[in-house]
């Protein structure tokens, strides 16, 4: 039963209770019979006028609940709309306030689990391809092997390009890796192993690791680092990782014979580390994105430049694991600057 009909019956109820009354006591009274019938008749016009006059009053009520029922059917259907009462009363503006609140929770919700599937599914599609080349490569080099169609003097070439297609893969699940264990522990919340690092020797062995990247290319990496620097409380494995991922980005994407500036300084509490190319540069609506998972500035897949669109995923979820800031800066055409902002207090966490 609806809620108007309610009332009406309500009404209706107490009137019946009410001309009972009167006419028992009409009964008691020394009246005539037609000063009673008057009485019983004045007193169903009152009820009548009041059942009509409170039905009138409460329209907007009855209104806004027709309304909030019919939003709350529409959310069926996944249309997460926001109710508006203005003349409905105090209570009911209140309850539509926390309607308001709850649908905007679940579209944020919805939004963030339908993005979460096609995420899922544009990691199986791109995955998928990365995976389904270096294989299909080295499938088509160990047939060419077999039937003799590469000549021995160049097998050594087939087994170094190989090799390359092996490394592609080792890399790519490793980062795969990364990402289903980083995601896994984002639950629990960021468990660093902080230690005191002296960073000149944690650059020697970060720096060591890529002399033979920059010997390929005919690439320098200048270091310069502020005197006032010399340690640093932090999770070295991630710190490393970072910095790996940001100078091996500047490696791909520059031309040979260009150089590499890391540059270390320290301002107030915080310690920025500074990777700087002579590379082409990232577009500005690039730039917001390039930090998103899967998310490629060059769509090519180049297998020398594409990527996997994960690197700097993990390094920005790093970053912020080590309460730090990673941001870029580019130039498009000129080059691009990749900045790690970690304070010198690890319990900080520095603004987003």
């Amino acid at each position: 039963m609806k809620l108007r009909d309610m009332m009406i019956l309500s009404f209706l109820s107490s009137s019946l209770v009410v001309i009972v009354i009167v006419w028992f006591s009409i009964r008691k009274m020394y009246l005539t019979d037609q000063d009673g019938y008057l009485i019983i008749a004045i007193t169903i016009l009152a009820n009548i006028l009041g059942a009509a006059l409170g039905l009138f009053l409460l329209r907007n009520t009855f209104h806004s609940l027709n309304k909030l029922s019919k939003q709350t059917k529409v959310i069926k259907e996944n249309q997460f709309t926001k109710i508006h009462l203005q003349h409905a009363p105090k209570e009911l503006q209140t309850l539509a306030e926390d309607f308001n609140e709850m649908v905007t929770a679940l579209a944020d919700s919805f939004n963030a689990l339908e993005k979460s599937e096609q995420d899922k599914s544009n990691l199986v599609a791109q995955l998928g391809h990365d995976i389904k080349t270096p294989i299909t490569a080295i499938k088509n080099q160990i047939e060419a092997i077999q039937d003799g169609i590469i000549a021995k003097s160049e097998i050594d070439q087939t087994l170094n390009q190989m090799a390359y297609q092996i490394e592609r893969l080792t890399a790519l699940t490793k980062q795969l890796m990364e990402v289903s264990i980083m995601e896994k522990n984002s639950l629990k919340g960021p468990q660093n192993k902080e230690q005191k690092i002296w960073l000149d020797q944690f650059l020697l062995t970060l720096l060591a690791s890529f002399e033979y990247i920059l010997k390929k290319k005919k690439q320098q990496l200048k270091l310069e680092i502020d005197a006032k620097v010399t340690t640093l409380i932090t999770d070295e494995g991630k710190l490393n990782r970072i910095l790996t991922n940001l100078i091996e980005n500047a490696s791909k994407y520059s031309g040979e014979q260009t150089t590499i500036y890391l540059k270390i300084t320290a301002v107030a509490d915080r310690v920025i580390f500074s990777v700087t190319d002579e590379g082409s540069g990232i577009r500005p609506e690039d730039q917001a994105k390039i930090f998103d998972r899967l998310y490629r500035v060059e769509k090519s897949r180049n297998p020398e430049t594409g990527g996997s669109g994960l690197g700097l995923y993990i390094s920005k979820n790093l970053a912020e694991q080590l309460n730090g800031r990673l941001e870029v800066e580019s130039d498009f055409g000129k080059g691009s600057i990749f900045r790690l902002t970690l304070s010198t207090e690890p319990e900080k966490a520095m603004p987003v």
